[in-house]
């Protein structure tokens, strides 16, 4: 998942034009499981990425979601994490666009 959410930000960075709202979503079980980024260095990247913000809001699918790390990620972003579930998960993507 870190390497993924990494690859996204930096593409939508180099090609998102100026002045304009971006983001990623990560719809996740929040469990990282092959990435060679661990989630310290992810995070500090996110946090220094500079002028053209990209924001990371992260969802947490399912009962084994692991939140404090999505939470880690979103906060480096200036977003948000949330826990999403078959019942929540359409007021959660409400809650992300009011962010634009």
């Amino acid at each position: 998942m870190y390497d993924a959410v990494a690859t996204a930000h930096g593409r939508l960075r180099e090609r998102a034009p100026a002045g304009v709202n971006t983001a990623v979503v990560a719809l996740t079980d929040g469990q990282d499981n092959r990435s060679r980024q661990p989630l310290d260095a992810l995070v500090a990247s996110l946090a220094a990425s500079g002028p053209q913000e990209v924001r990371v809001f992260a969802i947490g699918y399912g009962k084994d979601a692991s939140l404090p790390a999505m939470q880690r990620i979103s906060e480096a972003t200036r977003a948000r994490a949330y826990e999403g579930d078959p019942v929540t998960i359409e007021q959660v993507f409400f809650d992300l666009a009011t962010f634009f």
